[in-house]
């Protein structure tokens, strides 16, 4: 009972988050469409209609409830997270670091 209610808490947690966890290629996995992720139930919050369910797709493909551009989304934030991770970490040079120190 603990352990469910631990899941359950979780992916509450994770759809209201904002932030997207999972990575691509778990929704390129077959099982992966049914899988609800906070991107999916955040297009409810800021559009008021579908995207109902909390934790599996699956109730609003079977209520036609789930929006069209679900897949959109979170295709768009993925390719954001991609872009992000490709980008090099800039580091200060440490002649700048040097100018910065008080004298």
């Amino acid at each position: 009972m603990i352990s469910f209610i631990t899941i359950m808490l979780w992916f509450n947690v994770y759809g209201h988050l904002g932030y997207e966890l999972f990575p691509a290629r778990v929704y390129a996995h077959p099982l992966g469409r049914w899988l609800n992720s906070g991107v999916y139930h955040n297009l409810h919050h800021e559009r008021f209609n579908g995207n109902y369910s909390l934790y599996f797709t699956c109730w609003d493909r079977w209520m036609g409830t789930l929006r069209t551009d679900s897949a959109d989304k979170v295709a768009e934030v993925q390719n954001r997270i991609r872009q992000h991770n490709a980008k090099p970490c800039s580091t200060p040079s440490s002649a700048a670091v040097a100018d910065s120190s008080p004298t």
